[in-house]
């Protein structure tokens, strides 16, 4: 009654071919015993359990050939597999190597806030000789630092430049100031400040303002004199031509004044032979005022003795 129960596990590989031949092995064993005389299967001399056996032993030797080359098959295909991962994980940590190596490198050469300071520590030395000074840093910002005077107590803001291996001044220092204040003091000092911005705030407003005011007021102006000019050449040249004043008319801008227009209007009729008359201005009347005398006149008597 034994059975092959391992052609469930098989079967799940996939390998039909393997999975047939042990089904086949099973069907010869379950029928042969459903068949047979129970009583007449005997080990020993008996032929027909012989027979029997050799079927068995032929069967299972090729399905243990199959198993033999399956499993191999099987291995060297897991060993290619191996092989192929092994490879991937190796050029994975040669690529997070290499990145790490490259992170490191450029790590290396940046300018730590240690190295910030102590480089302006090393600028400062050549300060301290000219000066004849002791100088010690008290704040270091992102792009300028604080430092003062051990006898003096002198205050400096100097303006720096930092690349990535090296720091160097930009322009001058300025010195600073210390005020001690008192709570209060500080409060109203704040409120001066506020105010002092606003103040500097409505200033810029104002100017801004004016500015706008100013050069609207003299584009006006500027239009008006330009206008008078047009008004000229139409007035004093009526007579010629539209091209020819329209000629005038279009760099009347050019003339400072109506006089200038007319030079080189006179150059251009001259030069141009241009006939025309000029317009002539009617003279004004000129009114002479007489002063009646209200008083009858009297003759004297006397003549003008009296």
């Amino acid at each position: 009654g034994a059975e092959l129960s391992v052609v469930g596990q098989f079967s799940e590989n996939g390998d039909e071919s393997f999975y047939n031949k042990i089904e086949e092995l099973n069907n010869k064993i379950s029928q042969h015993f459903a068949n047979a005389d129970k009583n007449t299967i005997k080990g020993g001399d008996n032929v027909e359990y012989k027979k029997f056996e050799e079927e068995i032993v032929e069967t299972a030797e090729e399905t243990k050939e199959e198993i033999v080359d399956e499993t191999t098959k099987q291995g060297q295909e897991f060993e290619s597999t191996e092989d192929v991962v092994e490879e991937t994980e190796e050029a994975t940590n040669d690529t997070s190597q290499e990145a790490v190596e490259e992170e490191s490198f450029t790590k290396t050469f940046e300018l730590s806030h240690d190295d910030i300071r102590s480089n302006l520590y090393q600028l400062l030395s050549k300060v301290e000789e000219e000066d004849d000074e002791w100088y010690y840093i008290n704040e270091v910002y992102d792009n300028y630092f604080v430092y003062s005077s051990w006898d003096s107590q002198k205050y400096y803001k100097q303006n720096y430049v930092k690349t990535d291996v090296d720091v160097a001044f930009e322009g001058e220092r300025v010195e600073l100031f210390v005020e001690y204040l008192t709570a209060e003091e500080l409060e109203e000092l704040n409120k001066m400040r506020e105010n002092y911005s606003l103040i500097l705030k409505e200033n810029e407003e104002l100017k801004e303002f004016k500015a706008q005011k100013d050069k609207e007021e003299f584009e006006a102006e500027q239009e008006k004199i330009r206008q008078e000019k047009i008004d000229h050449i139409n007035t004093e040249y009526e007579k010629i031509s539209d091209d020819v004043k329209e000629l005038f008319i279009s760099k009347v801008d050019e003339y400072e004044t109506v006089e200038d227009i007319d030079a080189d209007i006179c150059v251009y009729i001259v030069k141009n032979k241009v006939v025309f008359s000029k317009t002539k201005k009617e003279p004004t009347p000129a009114k002479v005022g007489v002063e009646e005398n209200t008083q009858n006149s009297v003759t004297s008597p006397y003549g003008d003795l009296f």
